[in-house]
């Protein structure tokens, strides 16, 4: 275990949800962001043989949310990589925390038994109070009933009239202030600002979520899937949302497409998305699992003749595709979007190796940024064909 030496950071991060490896600053390392439950969006940037925590620098800090879902990409086409990253919502019974009304846990004892209990509360002009009513609570601990026998009593207590104040203060506090799904812009140093998603992205709990130029029109599209149904009774399903799909334009601000338009939907508690072309047809497909149901494909069938171009790249032993590599279309003098591979990225999934861009028309090059550090330009006259494949540098291979 060498956490302590590499990153001492990550031995107390929090309630991790999810995961990716990204270089967020172009210096040619891969950054490691961590997104929490009940915690900001964690980042960690390479330096040397360290990764060293850099959070609060980034911009991050300041939105702690019930993250689920990381997923990098270029969005603003600028050559750095954005993060979109999947929350809550806006449409539960917790509402929209601010920083100044945020939503609180509390763990520790509250009683003489000093079993271990999880509180939950939100403030009010100042004041806290609790959020789960005295049914759920007096089924737990029997004597808050007593000392409230009646739910308006109960209903006009503060935290502090329940618990005893010592042991608030002795618990464990985590606070929850934003609960929206949106895009950290990255600004290209590996600092970030926030630009939250539209209203109806916020119906329910966002969890796989995708990116990638799906039609080869040179927009990126958005996929997402929603949904939660493992709440406990008292607060019932979280099944606000049918998933969603847009595309970001030249602000990077999302624009949503209806259901009836586009055929996607995810009704059932959507969970993990990945990109595949499942039918082997040069178009990118996307697969959707959801929890307890059945799994959802979801064949392409863009118009007209902007079929994308599939990029592969083919690595060195050990890395066969790739994994970390970055890449980038060069034509006529100017660079377009930075693509980067994964092996895994949004809610428990992991997308094909491959890339998907607009087609380019005449002359280009694919410029790749390998894992190792090593870089290669590849030219084209032409993109005849539907899929290329880039060989690294040290394989001695034609591209």
């Amino acid at each position: 275990d060498v956490t302590e030496e590499v990153a001492p950071g990550l031995r107390k991060v929090g309630m991790v949800t999810s995961a990716l490896w990204s270089d967020l600053n172009g210096d040619g390392l891969i950054d490691l962001m961590v997104a929490l439950e009940y915690g900001a969006i964690q980042l960690f940037k390479q330096e040397g043989q360290r990764l060293v925590h850099q959070t609060k620098v980034s911009g991050l800090s300041g939105h702690h949310g019930w993250w689920n879902a990381l997923q990098g990409a270029d969005v603003d086409q600028d050559g750095d990589i954005d993060i979109l990253a999947m929350n809550a919502g806006l449409n539960t019974k917790y509402g929209e925390p601010t920083t100044s009304s945020p939503i609180s846990l509390f763990y520790g004892a509250m009683d003489a038994t000093r079993r271990p209990r999880l509180i939950e509360a939100y403030r009010e002009a100042g004041t806290l109070f609790p959020i789960r009513g005295r049914a759920t609570v007096g089924s737990i601990m029997p004597w808050v009933d007593q000392k409230f026998p009646t739910y308006r009593d109960y209903a006009r207590a503060s935290l502090q009239d329940i618990y005893p104040q010592e042991m608030l203060n002795q618990a464990q506090r985590l606070e929850a202030n934003q609960l929206a799904s949106g895009l950290w812009i990255n600004r290209g140093d590996g600092t970030f600002d926030w630009k939250a998603f539209p209203r109806m992205a916020q119906t329910s709990p966002g969890y796989g979520v995708m990116v990638s130029d799906v039609d080869g029109n040179g927009r990126m599209d958005f996929f997402a899937s929603q949904n939660q149904y493992s709440r406990e009774p008292a607060t019932g399903l979280w099944r606000g949302g049918i998933g969603c799909m847009g595309h970001f334009d030249d602000n990077s601000q999302l624009n949503l497409h209806t259901s009836q338009k586009t055929g996607w939907m995810v009704p059932g508690d959507g969970k993990g998305l990945t990109l595949c072309d499942a039918n082997l047809d040069g178009w990118p497909d996307l697969a959707v699992a959801q929890n307890n149901d059945r799994l959802l494909l979801f064949e392409n069938q863009a118009e007209g003749d902007h079929q994308p171009l599939c990029i592969a790249l083919k690595g060195t032993q050990g890395n066969p595709h790739g994994v970390g590599a970055q890449l980038s279309i060069l034509q006529k003098g100017r660079k377009g979007a930075l693509h980067e591979i994964y092996a895994g990225s949004g809610y428990l999934s992991q997308s094909t190796p491959r890339i998907y861009v607009q087609r380019p028309e005449n002359g280009f090059a694919v410029e790749v940024r390998w894992p190792d550090g090593s870089r290669s330009e590849h030219a084209f006259s032409k993109a005849t064909e539907n899929l290329i494949t880039l060989a690294h540098p040290g394989l001695n291979l034609q591209p």
